[in-house]
């Protein structure tokens, strides 16, 4: 049996779970496991473990607390429901780095859902089939035009490939 241990300091973020959680990301926290991991990047896998490696390691703009099922915001502040449905406008937490120091921002959304698009990895139709574009309104705030209302589109906001 072959396992696989990752070690999460390598990565974007402490994802083990809702953002509050970040204070105990200190140091590495190891991973084992024993399914083959197929893409360590959020736009081309698309299977039940390796997304399993990116909860604990990537983070959404929304989240579910640790053994609840209701949904949070995350990297998002709050979000609003705009244009009859067919627009939502998350603002983001202020003060956001990712490991590496830089800054999170609206610019970092859109640059990452356009990459998904652009892409075309297995799991890019959770992003094509509803988001028509993404527009940075400023610099923490981030609107989601899509092709038709969608009301679980918040949802979304939680699984690969839409977290950071």
């Amino acid at each position: 049996m072959k396992v696989t241990e990752i070690s999460t300091g390598l990565f974007n973020g402490c994802g083990f779970g809702v953002l509050r959680i970040q204070q105990f990301c200190k140091g590495h926290h190891r991973l084992r496991y024993t399914e083959k991991v197929t893409d360590m990047d959020p736009s081309n896998a698309y299977d039940f473990h390796t997304w399993e490696i990116f909860y604990n390691v990537y983070q959404g703009l929304m989240g579910y607390p640790a053994g609840k099922t209701n949904l949070v915001p995350n990297l998002a502040e709050k979000y609003e429901v705009v244009d009859g449905g067919k627009g939502y406008v998350f603002t983001l937490r202020s003060g956001v780095k990712f490991s590496d120091g830089s800054d999170f921002d609206a610019n970092v959304v859109k640059w990452t859902i356009d990459r998904v698009t652009r892409l075309k990895g297995d799991p890019s139709w959770l992003d094509t089939d509803f988001v028509d574009s993404v527009e940075v309104v400023d610099k923490n705030k981030v609107k989601f035009i899509l092709k038709n209302p969608v009301a679980y589109f918040p949802h979304w906001w939680q699984p690969p490939p839409t977290t950071l």
